[in-house]
């Protein structure tokens, strides 16, 4: 199984620019909106999703959805890390555009119950698909409930209830500045888990118990190393 981890936080608290060390051949970023990336001269591959729907709705005639590029693209031979940025917009894509369709005139809730679906698909299609050394960091901006304090944001209550996709991942992860340390990454407390001595013998910084330094390739190289996993060294796409 590919290992899930959520990376969630609010705009401009260092999410995307966690990866900025990942080198050719290690990261694979699934760009969901084909946003500008805060970096000039990166190393690892972008998937830009707008343009393979487009080249799709050129050869279909439809359009898919952004969902099914991510799905689509993590069916293939890929690096050993890959990131959705941001899987959020997946979800905000499949509530606006199907609004309009007939078949939920009669029925908007039935919305809400066919996007958790296809978001719960893609999560365990990723964790049961049998590649066991590959990580996939599905990235979400963040928002807060009176009941459950910080989850991903979605559209309705669905997702974050009944699913529950914090459940799925042993490590999930908030980015945020500390006016301290700078941007750094909760990996423990109320707002981010991670296993007890994930970090014990890495070169990542820690601040005390609760945060360490925003450089997903570090925590990356961390999750293999206590997990028994190769480290990753970089592979290219077949």
């Amino acid at each position: 199984m590919s290992v899930p981890i959520i990376v969630l936080g609010k705009s401009g608290t260092g999410k995307t620019m966690s990866y900025r060390n990942f080198g050719d051949g290690e990261l694979a970023v699934v760009n969901v909106i084909g946003k500008l990336l805060p970096f000039f001269d990166e190393q690892f591959t972008v998937i830009d999703v707008p343009s393979w729907q487009g080249k799709a709705e050129k050869a279909k005639g439809t359009r898919p959805l952004a969902i099914e590029a991510v799905t689509n693209y993590l069916e293939k031979d890929t690096p050993p890390a890959v990131v959705i940025d941001d899987f959020g917009y997946c979800i905000t894509e499949m509530f606006i555009r199907w609004q309009d369709e007939p078949k939920y005139q009669k029925n908007k809730f039935q919305i809400y119950t066919d996007i958790a679906k296809k978001v719960y698909g893609a999560f365990m299609g990723a964790m049961t698909d049998g590649n066991v050394d590959r990580i996939i960091y599905w990235v979400f901006h963040e928002d807060q409930t009176v009941e459950d304090g910080v989850v991903p944001m979605t559209v309705g209550k669905l997702l974050n209830e009944k699913v529950n996709l914090l459940g799925l991942c042993t490590v999930t992860l908030r980015s945020m500045f500390d006016g301290e340390n700078g941007y750094v990454f909760e990996v423990s407390g109320s707002n981010g888990k991670t296993p007890p001595g994930l970090f014990d013998g890495s070169s990542i910084q820690q601040f005390g118990e609760y945060k360490v330094e925003n450089d997903l390739k570090e925590i990356d190289a961390a999750i293999r190393r206590k997990y028994n996993k190769p480290p990753n060294d970089g592979r290219k796409e077949s």
